[in-house]
This record gives C-alpha cells, sequence and structure tokens, in this order.
C-alpha cells in the first residue's frame, strides 16, 4: 500500500490523503502542467497492459507544455504561451508549421517567400528601387505597428 496526497484544489479547500496500492498520481507545483506519460519504446509488443495503465504522469513547466508523439508525415509544432503563467502548447500538423512571433513582434513575408519576425515598432521592411526613398512612420499608438514604404520624393521627417 501506498499513502497518497492531493493538496487542496483551490484556497480553503481540503487536501486529502489516502492509500492505494496503485502509484499515486501526479501532483505539479502551480507553475507546472501535469502531462501523460510518454510512449514507452515497446517495439515487441511485450508491456503489458497493467504496465501501461500505470505510467506515472509527468509535471513539466507550464511554458514547455506537454510534450506529443507525431506521425512521420507530421510535423512538430509549438505555440508559446500567450502570457505569464499560461501555458504553451505542442501539436502535430501535416502542414509546415506556422510562424510564431512574440507579443512584441510581427510577422513578416521575405522576397523569397519565407516568413520571419520583426520588432512592431520597425513593421515588416520593403525593398525599393535604387531612385525611390524608403520611408518608415513609428507607430502612433500602443496597439499600432510601424510602417515602412517606397516613395518617388524623399519621406516626410514628420507628421503633419
Amino acid at each position: 500500500m501506498k499513502a497518497c496526497h492531493s493538496v487542496p484544489a483551490c484556497d480553503g479547500c481540503v487536501g486529502v490523503n489516502w492509500c492505494s496500492v496503485d502509484p499515486c498520481p501526479t501532483t505539479c507545483d502551480e507553475d507546472e502542467i501535469t502531462c501523460a506519460p510518454e510512449p514507452e519504446d515497446d517495439k515487441d509488443g511485450k508491456e503489458s497492459e497493467h504496465d501501461k495503465k500505470h505510467r506515472h504522469f509527468q509535471c513539466r513547466p507550464k511554458k514547455d507544455g506537454c510534450p506529443v508523439e507525431c506521425k512521420d508525415d507530421q510535423h512538430k509544432c509549438f505555440t508559446p504561451p500567450a502570457c505569464e503563467g499560461c501555458v504553451g502548447m505542442h501539436w502535430c500538423s501535416k502542414e509546415a508549421c506556422p510562424l510564431v512571433c512574440n507579443a512584441t513582434e510581427m510577422g513578416c513575408l521575405a522576397e523569397n517567400g519565407t516568413q520571419f519576425c520583426v520588432a512592431t515598432s520597425d513593421g515588416c521592411p520593403v525593398t525599393c528601387r535604387d531612385e525611390e526613398f524608403v520611408c518608415h512612420l513609428a507607430p502612433q499608438c500602443d496597439e499600432c505597428i510601424g510602417t515602412n514604404w517606397c516613395s518617388a520624393t524623399a519621406c516626410a521627417t514628420s507628421l503633419p
């Protein structure tokens, strides 16, 4: 018999102690997530159903998310957490993984078709002809982005 303990699920809740013939469930810290056990290497098919059922769950940092096993024809993708304390997410995709920029960046498309991230204040770069000027307008608000463009005339140095 094993002595197991569950931490309180909320402020004011009560922790619980109990005895179990099975392994105790995994209890993770507040900044962790409970992940399913990773598949064992059971290529010979000899792992018993009992062993499969009683693999231990694992605690991983929330920001890292839980690992995934993808099929050979799939890409392993990751979406970082959207906020402090949020959970990162791994997932499988038949298509190439999408570009993921951080909260202060935006995605841009290069001339060769590849995607990349730049600071939102910088805006996506432009390629102008030799006789054109590269102009930039800084973001005009906190949620705004910088803008770049090509101009046949000299760029204004300030807004009207």
